[in-house]
């Protein structure tokens, strides 16, 4: 531990509470293992908790998330800490990668979908985007960096 004061290290040992430890792990599980990311620390983009948060831009639907496994439709975690890729191959640089629809901007409303494909108007301009594998691409500009 840290000394908020001083800054010095010191060790500390606490007497080990087994339900909150159990607590702890579910809640951890619940989030690791959930097909949906979770739930915003708040909805008003102007809380004190969400703007200092470095993820502000995508949570509250003005960004994109960089692609990555876990943004991707096709993958799911398993309980040895692997992921598991519907398409064979998982990698950071899949061209296969298809964005969770949750995760994308409030403005983005689904219209299509199938397997390997979601379509989304753009309720602010009025295009249509397809994702089909090509998210690096088309979303480039939007990502959160």
């Amino acid at each position: 531990a840290v000394n908020k004061n001083t800054d010095e290290i010191y060790g500390e040992r606490i007497k080990l509470d087994k339900a909150e430890a159990k607590l702890l792990v579910s809640k951890a599980e619940s989030i690791v293992f959930s097909a949906l990311p979770p739930a915003k620390l708040h909805e008003d983009p102007s809380n004190w908790q969400c703007k200092f948060c470095p993820y502000w831009a995508v949570c509250h639907g003005c960004k994109i998330p960089e692609v990555s496994c876990r943004t991707c439709s096709h993958v799911t975690p398993e309980k040895d800490g692997t992921w598991s890729c519907a398409k064979g191959k998982p990698a950071v640089t899949c061209a296969e990668h298809l964005y969770i629809p949750q995760i994308m901007p409030k403005d983005f409303e689904v219209v299509d979908a199938g397997d390997d494909f979601v379509e989304y108007e753009d309720q602010d301009t009025g295009e249509v985007i397809r994702n089909k594998g090509n998210s690096r691409e088309i979303f480039a500009g939007r990502m959160q960096t």
